[in-house]
């Protein structure tokens, strides 16, 4: 669960062991905040290889972990 309680957060780098998903895997977001739903403007992406992490100011979100495809894993030595 990632809790952004300021302004809107950009992360050129993330070097936080915690944000690292399991070996062969990424992040989805299982619940956000920001859903429609619960009259938010939505959830933009969380990660991206480019940019790094933006996290939505005043919000909380929890991710969980999902097998990448297989083109897309990192050998693990």
């Amino acid at each position: 669960m990632l809790v952004n309680l300021g302004r809107d957060l950009d992360l050129d780098a993330a070097p936080e062991p915690l944000l690292a998903p399991p070996g062969g895997c990424g992040w989805l977001v299982e619940w956000s905040s920001e859903s429609r739903e619960y009259d938010g403007c939505g959830t933009p992406p969380i990660e991206d290889e480019t940019r790094g992490w933006h996290l939505p100011g005043h919000a909380a979100i929890v991710l969980r972990p999902v097998r990448a495809p297989r083109e897309q894993q990192t050998p693990t030595p």
